[in-house]
Protein backbone atom coordinates (compact mmCIF):
# COMPACT_ATOMS: atom_id res chain seq x y z
CA UNK A 1 0.00 0.00 0.00
CA UNK A 2 2.45 1.95 0.88
CA UNK A 3 4.48 1.55 -2.47
CA UNK A 4 1.67 2.26 -4.13
CA UNK A 5 0.89 5.78 -1.98
CA UNK A 6 4.40 6.41 -3.14
CA UNK A 7 4.19 5.76 -7.18
CA UNK A 8 0.73 7.79 -7.15
CA UNK A 9 2.72 10.37 -4.81
CA UNK A 10 5.31 10.56 -8.02
CA UNK A 11 2.87 10.25 -10.91
CA UNK A 12 0.82 13.37 -9.57
CA UNK A 13 4.35 15.29 -9.51
CA UNK A 14 5.23 14.75 -12.57
CA UNK A 15 1.90 15.88 -13.84
CA UNK A 16 2.15 19.32 -11.80
CA UNK A 17 5.87 19.41 -13.44
CA UNK A 18 4.84 19.06 -16.64
CA UNK A 19 1.97 21.25 -16.46
CA UNK A 20 4.21 23.96 -14.94
CA UNK A 21 6.73 23.37 -17.78
CA UNK A 22 3.58 24.05 -20.17
CA UNK A 23 2.67 26.88 -19.04
CA UNK A 24 5.68 28.24 -18.96
CA UNK A 25 6.64 27.65 -22.53
CA UNK A 26 3.52 29.51 -23.84
CA UNK A 27 4.35 32.15 -21.50
CA UNK A 28 8.07 32.79 -22.87
CA UNK A 29 6.34 32.26 -26.47
CA UNK A 30 3.20 34.37 -25.61
CA UNK A 31 2.52 36.49 -28.74
CA UNK A 32 3.31 40.62 -27.19
CA UNK A 33 3.65 42.60 -29.76
CA UNK A 34 5.03 46.39 -29.63
CA UNK A 35 1.86 48.61 -29.00
CA UNK A 36 2.57 50.05 -33.05
CA UNK A 37 3.33 48.41 -35.26
CA UNK A 38 3.26 48.30 -39.22
CA UNK A 39 1.06 45.78 -40.76
CA UNK A 40 1.76 44.26 -44.42
CA UNK A 41 -0.31 46.03 -46.96
CA UNK A 42 -1.46 43.81 -50.49
CA UNK A 43 -1.75 46.58 -52.95
CA UNK A 44 -4.02 45.74 -55.68
CA UNK A 45 -5.47 48.63 -56.71
CA UNK A 46 -4.51 52.60 -57.88
CA UNK A 47 -8.26 53.85 -57.36
CA UNK A 48 -8.09 56.61 -55.09
CA UNK A 49 -11.58 57.72 -53.15
CA UNK A 50 -13.50 60.68 -54.81
CA UNK A 51 -16.65 61.70 -53.10
CA UNK A 52 -17.82 58.94 -50.88
CA UNK A 53 -17.44 55.31 -50.41
CA UNK A 54 -19.61 52.28 -49.26
CA UNK A 55 -18.23 49.94 -46.16
CA UNK A 56 -19.47 46.36 -44.57
CA UNK A 57 -18.73 44.90 -41.17
CA UNK A 58 -19.01 41.57 -40.65
CA UNK A 59 -17.56 38.99 -37.75
CA UNK A 60 -17.47 35.98 -39.74
CA UNK A 61 -16.82 33.45 -36.48
CA UNK A 62 -14.14 31.87 -37.82
CA UNK A 63 -15.80 30.01 -40.09
CA UNK A 64 -17.21 27.83 -37.43
CA UNK A 65 -20.75 29.91 -35.64
CA UNK A 66 -23.77 29.00 -38.21
CA UNK A 67 -27.23 29.19 -37.06
CA UNK A 68 -27.37 25.21 -36.25
CA UNK A 69 -24.36 25.79 -33.74
CA UNK A 70 -23.98 26.15 -29.96
CA UNK A 71 -20.62 27.64 -27.74
CA UNK A 72 -19.40 26.33 -24.92
CA UNK A 73 -18.90 30.09 -23.71
CA UNK A 74 -22.19 31.09 -24.09
CA UNK A 75 -23.61 28.42 -22.31
CA UNK A 76 -23.43 25.89 -25.35
CA UNK A 77 -21.77 23.06 -25.93
CA UNK A 78 -19.79 23.03 -29.02
CA UNK A 79 -15.97 23.54 -29.02
CA UNK A 80 -14.69 23.00 -32.50
CA UNK A 81 -16.81 22.67 -35.44
CA UNK A 82 -17.07 19.79 -38.02
CA UNK A 83 -14.72 20.47 -40.94
CA UNK A 84 -17.87 20.17 -43.34
CA UNK A 85 -19.64 23.36 -41.17
CA UNK A 86 -16.67 25.09 -41.64
CA UNK A 87 -15.93 24.61 -45.31
CA UNK A 88 -19.84 25.03 -45.82
CA UNK A 89 -19.59 28.70 -44.03
CA UNK A 90 -16.68 29.70 -45.68
CA UNK A 91 -18.48 28.77 -48.88
CA UNK A 92 -21.46 31.15 -47.95
CA UNK A 93 -18.88 34.10 -46.81
CA UNK A 94 -16.64 34.10 -49.63
CA UNK A 95 -20.11 33.92 -52.00
CA UNK A 96 -21.71 36.79 -50.22
CA UNK A 97 -18.63 38.89 -50.40
CA UNK A 98 -18.28 38.58 -54.11
CA UNK A 99 -21.90 38.99 -55.00
CA UNK A 100 -21.40 42.14 -52.38
CA UNK A 101 -20.38 45.55 -54.10
CA UNK A 102 -18.53 47.28 -50.73
CA UNK A 103 -15.91 49.04 -50.91
CA UNK A 104 -14.59 48.09 -48.03
CA UNK A 105 -14.80 45.50 -45.81
CA UNK A 106 -13.74 45.15 -42.16
CA UNK A 107 -13.53 41.85 -40.96
CA UNK A 108 -13.11 40.39 -38.06
CA UNK A 109 -12.54 36.33 -36.40
CA UNK A 110 -10.40 35.61 -39.54
CA UNK A 111 -8.65 32.97 -38.79
CA UNK A 112 -5.01 31.90 -40.97
CA UNK A 113 -3.35 28.88 -39.18
CA UNK A 114 -6.31 27.44 -36.04
CA UNK A 115 -7.51 23.93 -35.31
CA UNK A 116 -10.95 25.14 -35.07
CA UNK A 117 -11.01 26.27 -38.65
CA UNK A 118 -9.38 23.45 -39.03
CA UNK A 119 -5.89 25.42 -40.88
CA UNK A 120 -8.12 26.76 -43.14
CA UNK A 121 -6.92 30.35 -44.26
CA UNK A 122 -9.15 32.81 -44.48
CA UNK A 123 -7.98 36.07 -45.25
CA UNK A 124 -6.71 34.64 -48.63
CA UNK A 125 -10.28 32.84 -48.78
CA UNK A 126 -11.78 36.04 -48.81
CA UNK A 127 -9.01 37.61 -50.86
CA UNK A 128 -9.60 35.55 -53.57
CA UNK A 129 -12.70 36.86 -54.53
CA UNK A 130 -11.62 40.58 -53.83
CA UNK A 131 -8.51 40.14 -55.99
CA UNK A 132 -8.77 43.31 -57.30
CA UNK A 133 -8.74 44.69 -53.90
CA UNK A 134 -6.01 45.91 -51.91
CA UNK A 135 -5.73 44.94 -47.71
CA UNK A 136 -4.21 44.47 -45.05
CA UNK A 137 -4.67 41.82 -41.80
CA UNK A 138 -3.79 42.50 -37.93
CA UNK A 139 -2.55 39.69 -35.57
CA UNK A 140 -5.06 39.73 -32.34
CA UNK A 141 -4.92 36.20 -31.39
CA UNK A 142 -2.04 33.99 -31.74
CA UNK A 143 -1.45 31.14 -29.04
CA UNK A 144 0.67 27.92 -29.81
CA UNK A 145 -2.32 25.79 -27.73
CA UNK A 146 -4.93 26.14 -25.96
CA UNK A 147 -5.43 23.24 -23.80
CA UNK A 148 -8.88 23.48 -22.68
CA UNK A 149 -11.50 22.99 -22.42
CA UNK A 150 -11.08 18.90 -21.81
CA UNK A 151 -11.35 17.13 -24.00
CA UNK A 152 -11.96 18.93 -27.25
CA UNK A 153 -9.63 21.58 -26.61
CA UNK A 154 -9.68 25.00 -28.84
CA UNK A 155 -5.95 24.00 -29.93
CA UNK A 156 -3.53 26.37 -31.91
CA UNK A 157 -4.43 29.78 -32.72
CA UNK A 158 -3.60 32.23 -35.12
CA UNK A 159 -6.23 35.14 -36.18
CA UNK A 160 -7.06 38.41 -36.40
CA UNK A 161 -8.79 41.17 -38.23
CA UNK A 162 -9.04 41.77 -41.76
CA UNK A 163 -9.55 45.09 -44.16
CA UNK A 164 -10.12 44.73 -47.65
CA UNK A 165 -10.34 48.30 -49.85
CA UNK A 166 -11.29 48.64 -53.22
CA UNK A 167 -9.07 51.67 -52.72
CA UNK A 168 -5.27 52.12 -52.67
CA UNK A 169 -4.20 52.22 -48.77
CA UNK A 170 -0.97 53.97 -48.35
CA UNK A 171 -0.91 52.98 -44.65
CA UNK A 172 -1.79 50.56 -42.10
CA UNK A 173 -0.75 50.13 -38.57
CA UNK A 174 -1.86 47.72 -35.77
CA UNK A 175 -2.29 49.79 -32.55
CA UNK A 176 -2.13 47.11 -29.58
CA UNK A 177 -4.33 48.68 -26.19
CA UNK A 178 -2.27 49.18 -23.66
CA UNK A 179 -4.38 47.06 -21.08
CA UNK A 180 -4.67 43.03 -21.13
CA UNK A 181 -5.43 40.08 -19.02
CA UNK A 182 -2.86 39.46 -16.08
CA UNK A 183 -0.80 36.84 -16.78
CA UNK A 184 -1.51 33.43 -16.68
CA UNK A 185 -4.92 34.56 -18.29
CA UNK A 186 -3.18 36.76 -20.55
CA UNK A 187 -1.29 33.76 -22.03
CA UNK A 188 -4.96 32.50 -23.07
CA UNK A 189 -7.04 35.37 -24.13
CA UNK A 190 -6.67 37.84 -27.21
CA UNK A 191 -4.37 40.72 -27.79
CA UNK A 192 -6.96 43.32 -28.64
CA UNK A 193 -6.08 46.38 -31.39
CA UNK A 194 -6.96 48.67 -33.45
CA UNK A 195 -6.29 48.35 -37.32
CA UNK A 196 -5.86 51.65 -38.84
CA UNK A 197 -5.61 52.26 -42.44
CA UNK A 198 -4.66 55.97 -44.28
CA UNK A 199 -6.75 56.00 -47.88
CA UNK A 200 -5.84 59.04 -49.97
CA UNK A 201 -8.89 61.35 -51.35
CA UNK A 202 -8.56 62.56 -54.49
CA UNK A 203 -7.70 66.16 -55.16
CA UNK A 204 -7.59 66.79 -51.44
CA UNK A 205 -5.15 67.20 -48.57
CA UNK A 206 -7.31 65.03 -46.01
CA UNK A 207 -7.29 61.39 -45.72
CA UNK A 208 -9.78 58.86 -45.37
CA UNK A 209 -8.32 57.22 -42.07
CA UNK A 210 -10.62 53.75 -41.79
CA UNK A 211 -10.20 51.76 -38.34
CA UNK A 212 -11.24 47.83 -38.08
CA UNK A 213 -11.78 46.91 -34.98
CA UNK A 214 -12.91 43.95 -32.33
CA UNK A 215 -13.52 44.99 -29.11
CA UNK A 216 -13.22 42.29 -25.89
CA UNK A 217 -15.82 40.16 -24.73
CA UNK A 218 -16.53 38.26 -21.41
CA UNK A 219 -14.77 40.67 -19.09
CA UNK A 220 -16.35 43.06 -16.96
CA UNK A 221 -16.83 45.50 -19.14
CA UNK A 222 -13.13 46.82 -17.65
CA UNK A 223 -11.06 46.16 -20.77
CA UNK A 224 -13.97 48.11 -23.14
CA UNK A 225 -14.07 50.99 -20.95
CA UNK A 226 -10.14 51.26 -21.64
CA UNK A 227 -10.83 50.07 -25.29
CA UNK A 228 -13.60 52.89 -26.18
CA UNK A 229 -11.45 55.66 -24.52
CA UNK A 230 -7.90 54.94 -26.32
CA UNK A 231 -10.42 54.58 -29.65
CA UNK A 232 -12.06 57.78 -28.93
CA UNK A 233 -8.82 59.34 -28.39
CA UNK A 234 -7.33 58.11 -31.36
CA UNK A 235 -10.31 59.30 -34.02
CA UNK A 236 -10.24 62.38 -32.41
CA UNK A 237 -6.96 63.13 -32.83
CA UNK A 238 -7.07 61.82 -36.68
CA UNK A 239 -10.52 64.34 -37.18
CA UNK A 240 -8.74 67.46 -35.49
CA UNK A 241 -5.67 66.67 -38.18
CA UNK A 242 -8.38 67.57 -40.92
CA UNK A 243 -8.93 63.80 -41.62
CA UNK A 244 -12.15 62.16 -42.00
CA UNK A 245 -12.93 58.82 -39.89
CA UNK A 246 -14.77 55.95 -40.37
CA UNK A 247 -14.31 53.16 -37.24
CA UNK A 248 -16.26 50.07 -37.11
CA UNK A 249 -16.63 46.61 -36.08
CA UNK A 250 -17.81 44.25 -33.61
CA UNK A 251 -17.73 46.69 -30.34
CA UNK A 252 -18.97 43.62 -27.91
CA UNK A 253 -21.18 46.22 -26.57
CA UNK A 254 -24.30 47.88 -27.14
CA UNK A 255 -24.87 51.20 -28.77
CA UNK A 256 -26.94 53.70 -26.57
CA UNK A 257 -28.99 55.10 -29.10
CA UNK A 258 -29.99 51.79 -30.66
CA UNK A 259 -33.76 50.57 -29.63
CA UNK A 260 -32.26 47.85 -27.59
CA UNK A 261 -35.88 47.21 -25.80
CA UNK A 262 -37.21 45.73 -28.82
CA UNK A 263 -34.82 42.44 -28.23
CA UNK A 264 -35.37 40.94 -24.83
CA UNK A 265 -32.78 39.64 -22.50
CA UNK A 266 -33.52 35.63 -22.10
CA UNK A 267 -30.57 34.70 -20.25
CA UNK A 268 -29.21 37.77 -18.19
CA UNK A 269 -26.92 34.86 -16.44
CA UNK A 270 -24.93 34.23 -19.95
CA UNK A 271 -22.90 36.28 -21.56
CA UNK A 272 -24.40 39.98 -22.26
CA UNK A 273 -22.82 42.93 -23.85
CA UNK A 274 -22.87 46.08 -22.00
CA UNK A 275 -24.15 49.34 -23.05
CA UNK A 276 -22.15 52.23 -24.29
CA UNK A 277 -22.16 55.46 -22.57
CA UNK A 278 -24.73 57.94 -23.75
CA UNK A 279 -22.54 60.89 -23.75
CA UNK A 280 -19.56 58.72 -24.98
CA UNK A 281 -19.15 60.25 -27.99
CA UNK A 282 -18.26 64.15 -29.16
CA UNK A 283 -20.43 66.43 -30.83
CA UNK A 284 -21.40 65.84 -34.04
CA UNK A 285 -20.02 62.20 -34.17
CA UNK A 286 -22.24 59.65 -34.40
CA UNK A 287 -23.00 55.45 -34.05
CA UNK A 288 -24.10 54.41 -36.95
CA UNK A 289 -26.32 50.86 -37.11
CA UNK A 290 -29.24 49.50 -38.27
CA UNK A 291 -31.39 48.22 -35.53
CA UNK A 292 -34.27 47.34 -37.20
CA UNK A 293 -32.38 43.34 -37.47
CA UNK A 294 -30.08 42.36 -34.86
CA UNK A 295 -26.19 42.06 -35.70
CA UNK A 296 -25.14 39.46 -33.49
CA UNK A 297 -27.05 35.96 -31.35
CA UNK A 298 -26.20 34.28 -28.51
CA UNK A 299 -24.41 31.06 -28.74
CA UNK A 300 -26.31 28.87 -26.17
CA UNK A 301 -28.78 27.03 -28.45
CA UNK A 302 -28.50 26.76 -32.27
CA UNK A 303 -30.38 29.32 -34.19
CA UNK A 304 -33.65 29.90 -33.07
CA UNK A 305 -35.65 33.21 -34.32
CA UNK A 306 -38.42 33.40 -31.53
CA UNK A 307 -36.22 32.44 -29.10
CA UNK A 308 -32.50 33.42 -29.95
CA UNK A 309 -31.15 36.31 -27.40
CA UNK A 310 -29.82 38.78 -30.02
CA UNK A 311 -28.92 42.70 -30.18
CA UNK A 312 -27.28 45.21 -32.12
CA UNK A 313 -23.27 45.92 -31.20
CA UNK A 314 -21.61 45.37 -34.59
CA UNK A 315 -21.68 48.88 -36.64
CA UNK A 316 -19.66 52.32 -36.93
CA UNK A 317 -18.67 55.30 -35.72
CA UNK A 318 -18.17 58.48 -38.04
CA UNK A 319 -16.77 62.08 -37.75
CA UNK A 320 -18.58 65.09 -38.20
CA UNK A 321 -17.54 65.42 -41.88
CA UNK A 322 -19.12 62.72 -43.43
CA UNK A 323 -22.83 62.45 -44.02
CA UNK A 324 -24.78 59.28 -43.71
CA UNK A 325 -26.38 58.08 -47.13
CA UNK A 326 -27.60 54.76 -45.89
CA UNK A 327 -27.17 52.04 -43.36
CA UNK A 328 -28.52 48.24 -43.31
CA UNK A 329 -28.11 44.90 -41.36
CA UNK A 330 -28.44 42.49 -44.12
CA UNK A 331 -30.65 39.80 -42.27
CA UNK A 332 -28.94 36.20 -43.14
CA UNK A 333 -30.46 34.65 -40.16
CA UNK A 334 -26.74 34.15 -38.88
CA UNK A 335 -26.70 31.21 -41.34
CA UNK A 336 -23.00 31.52 -41.76
CA UNK A 337 -21.63 33.12 -38.48
CA UNK A 338 -23.25 34.14 -35.75
CA UNK A 339 -23.14 37.96 -36.52
CA UNK A 340 -25.04 39.76 -39.38
CA UNK A 341 -23.13 41.91 -42.03
CA UNK A 342 -23.78 45.45 -41.49
CA UNK A 343 -23.44 47.95 -44.93
CA UNK A 344 -23.67 51.57 -44.84
CA UNK A 345 -23.01 54.38 -47.02
CA UNK A 346 -21.30 57.58 -46.58
CA UNK A 347 -20.51 61.11 -48.41
CA UNK A 348 -17.59 63.66 -48.19
CA UNK A 349 -19.17 66.90 -46.51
Amino acid sequence: MRKISILLGKFVALIALLFAAFVMLLTVLDYDPDIVTKNDITSNSDVMVEDGFSITTWNLGYGGLSSDTDFFLDGGKSVTPSAETTANNLTGIANYIAEDDSDLYLLQEVDIKSKRAHNNNMHERVKSVLSDYSSTFATNFKVLYLAYPFPDMIGNVEAGISTFSKFKIDDSTRIGFDINYSWPKKIMHLDRALSVNEISIKDSDAKLIVVNLHLSAYDDGGLRAVQLADLKKLIESEYAAGNYVVAGGDFNQMFPTAANDQYPIYHPELYLPNLIDKDYLSVGWQFIFDDTQPTYRLLNAPYNASTAQVGVIDGFIVSPNLELVSAETVSMDFKFSDHNPVKAKFRFK
